[in-house]
């Protein structure tokens, strides 16, 4: 059974020692009634009674909760962020292999099919299969793009992007394709170039 001194709010509370239903407030020193074990009545008490404390009890209780959430963010890694961390681990080893060589003789380089087999071609199809998968899924789809363009390049990229609900409310955004651009901007090309990327999913 978890500590009934669990929560922030036990900053300003004691548990009874004869009677865990009820807490004794460290500020005013009243003895409240948790209801049902709850600590909703003592959080409103600090709310009505003390609203400096129950200020920084709220900014603790927030600050907590953020941490708890980016902790388990951090915990989920994901097939496809795994990939990519590695082959960035693998482009820095390129650019300083003299280096890396001097320092650790044993290290052994990946061959260059390890990029075009697996990356381009196995890491690639698993990822377009989890895609289709949740295009399926989709009622509606609507999409977004966007085009980026370096001046010093002429270099553009085209996005596009669909968006969709599933049965269950799910609500999905996923980027479809991003390609190089280097024909005129017009309606009629970007047009053309949506059909061309929306064909190679089958919508």
């Amino acid at each position: 059974m978890s500590s009934p001194t669990r929560s922030a709010i036990w900053t300003y509370f004691k548990p009874d020692e004869n009677d865990q239903s009820k807490a004794h407030c460290k500020i005013c020193n009243k003895t409240y009634s948790r209801k049902g074990r709850t600590t909703t009545s003592l959080k409103n008490h600090l709310k009505s009674m003390h609203p400096e404390e129950f200020n920084l009890f709220e900014s603790s209780h927030k600050e907590k909760q953020f941490q708890k959430i980016k902790a388990d963010a951090e915990k989920v890694v994901t097939p496809l962020q795994e990939a990519k961390k590695q082959l960035s681990l693998e482009e820095v080893v390129l650019k300083e292999k003299k280096l890396i060589q001097e320092l650790a003789p044993r290290y052994n380089f990946r061959e260059r099919f390890i990029f075009t087999d697996f990356v381009c071609k196995e890491l690639y199809g698993k990822v377009a299969e989890k895609v289709k998968q949740l295009i399926e899924k989709f009622d509606y789809m609507s999409f977004t793009s966007d085009i980026w363009s370096d001046p010093s390049s002429n270099a553009s990229l085209l996005s596009l992007t669909c968006h969709g609900i599933s049965e269950n409310f799910d609500k999905s955004s996923i980027v479809l394709k991003c390609e190089t651009f280097d024909d005129h901007h017009t309606g009629d090309i970007t047009a053309e170039k949506f059909d061309t990327m929306l064909s190679e999913w089958n919508i």
